[in-house]
């Protein structure tokens, strides 16, 4: 019999929010306390506490087990205070389990974040370029949770993912979606919206991204925002180029707001975008501390959507170096922190005032929550849907397949996860990048 690493592997588990990191992997460690995220931290995004709320049942069942089968000390599910109705749900399923807490958390951004929840639950502050593992400590959001009850209660493996669809649609809402289905697809479903006036944030308002109608649903995609085009949060999200840079130079008042409000810079990490700022806007470039500054960064959006009052974009700027870091295979290294700003708590950024910011507050509404399959006749399901290496395919072209099959294998030795057909049908198109399923 599969231990449940073993299970979860086969599953195919990743954390279903984030970067996505292999689950059996994060779980693979001696952990004391589990803490359970369902702060739903960005604004609009509606999963979470919906299935804390229809699931609770499971989900404790499923923690129970976790803690006795890897020897887990205690479980703290973080869950924001503004939710009592969720709160009082879930603690009256956690009353018959003594070693599992309720943590109201307050209602600020980035509360989700998982050093910041981490020492909001445990007063613990992870080092910048330190593991929650080496603390003995583990995050794992709600679906991910959820996906773990799946496998070991009723044998079905990753193959869909809740996504709340929002913004400029005439159907919002939270909908279970087959992984693989075009976002196009979605947006034609639930209001025919994808033309030429607006655009399509996949994930959240804070950390997500533009995307476009030919982009597919991961397994660790929560959101599809549709906004119009002339949006101040799609201007924002517009790629950096030449012009903008030299609005850096021309604009940045090295007021140094956006490292006051840096969640990280808050519990003591090294990150101070205004330096890198000002290092780009004079054209000193060549000192590595400021530089590193940027491997702290955690792209929560803090200081370009919320900090800055030019509207520039810090965040920008210290991913532009990130990246090169990692092409150069450069890490961020473990450095000691100051102690946490005495300030911080005068710092943080309230949930309500980021959604007046960020000019969303017409969508901050509750919408349906739906947890029957949408119905999807033709999938493409990427081979890289996490942090790591992508999956090897397992199928051919004009193969037949079935829903919950494994149909792309993890890599042996490295960090990967298996992939499943969220439909059944036939294999339509093999690559190195995806496999394309139609139903019958």
């Amino acid at each position: 019999m599969e231990n449940i690493i073993e299970q979860i592997f086969d599953a195919g588990i990743v954390g279903a929010g984030g970067a996505g990191f292999p689950t059996h992997v994060k779980l693979s460690g001696e952990i004391k306390t589990l803490i359970i995220n369902n702060a739903e931290c960005e604004p609009l995004l509606q999963v979470d506490k919906n299935l804390a709320k229809i699931y609770a049942d499971q989900l404790m069942k499923t923690l129970h087990r976790l803690m006795e089968e890897l020897s887990i000390e205690k479980t703290v599910i973080g869950i924001k205070n503004k939710y009592m109705d969720v709160i009082e749900h879930i603690e009256a399923y956690a009353k018959k389990y003594p070693k599992i807490e309720v943590y109201p958390l307050p209602n600020v951004y980035p509360i989700g974040d998982e050093v910041v929840l981490i020492e909001e639950v445990t007063g613990i502050v992870v080092k910048k370029g330190e593991l929650p593992i080496q603390y003995h400590v583990m995050v794992l959001n709600t679906e991910t949770l959820l996906n773990i009850y799946n496998k070991l209660f009723e044998e079905k493996n990753v193959t869909h993912t809740y996504v709340t669809v929002i913004g400029e649609v005439d159907a919002p809402g939270t909908y279970y979606v087959p992984i693989g289905t075009s976002v196009g697809y979605m947006v034609d479903t639930l209001g025919k919206r994808n033309n030429a006036n607006h655009k399509i944030i996949i994930g959240g308002p804070m950390t997500g991204s533009l995307t476009t109608i030919r982009d597919v649903v991961r397994k660790n995609t929560k959101a599809l925002i549709v906004l119009e085009e002339n949006h101040s949060l799609i201007r924002q999200m517009e790629d950096v180029n030449i012009n903008h840079l030299t609005r850096i130079m021309a604009s940045c008042s090295q007021c140094r707001a956006c490292t006051d409000m840096c969640p990280r810079h808050l519990l003591g990490h090294n990150v101070e975008p205004h330096k890198l700022m000002n290092a780009m806007a004079n054209g000193v470039l060549d000192h590595s501390s400021v530089l590193e500054t940027a491997l702290g960064c955690v792209d929560c959006g803090v200081c370009e959507l919320y900090a800055c009052h030019h509207e520039l974009s810090p965040r920008k700027m210290m991913v532009m170096v990130k990246k090169e870091f990692a092409k150069n295979g450069v890490r961020p290294s473990a450095e000691d922190c100051t102690d946490i700003h005495s300030d911080r708590d005068y710092r943080r950024v309230p949930s309500g005032r980021l959604v007046m910011r960020l000019g969303l507050k017409k969508y901050d509404v509750a919408v349906p929550f739906y947890t029957e399959p949408m119905p999807v006749s033709y999938v493409k399901i990427p081979l890289q849907q996490h942090i790591g290496q992508a999956a090897k395919a397992l199928v051919t072209v004009g193969q037949e397949v079935q829903e919950n099959m494994c149909i792309a294998e993890a890599i042996e030795g490295g960090l990967s996860a298996h992939i499943h057909a969220s439909i059944g049908g036939r294999v339509s198109e093999v690559s190195d990048e995806y496999i394309c399923i139609e139903r019958l």
